[in-house]
């Protein structure tokens, strides 16, 4: 599930912290329906959740295994 770059970088967004949509399409600079067809993919696995707050949706990594495994391959060039 994390072997899309995309989604890879959706994750190392996410490891300070719940961010929307919004948010991680503006870090990113792809666009917002590519980042929710990423989303709904790492939901679908069970990587992330999502909690409603009003109109917004917020995203955060549930699966305790991808923040070791991203910091691991933060120190690796290349990777992202």
């Amino acid at each position: 599930m994390i072997a899309h770059p995309t989604r890879v970088l959706i994750l190392v967004c996410l490891l300070d912290g719940a961010r929307t949509v919004g948010d991680i399409q503006e870090t990113l600079g792809i666009p917002q329906a590519m980042v929710s067809q990423h989303l709904a993919q790492l939901r679908t696995a069970n990587v992330l959740s999502r909690r409603k707050v009003g109109r917004l949706a917020y995203y955060e990594v549930v699966d305790p295994r991808i923040e070791p495994l991203l910091r691991l391959l933060q120190g690796h060039p290349g990777v992202y």
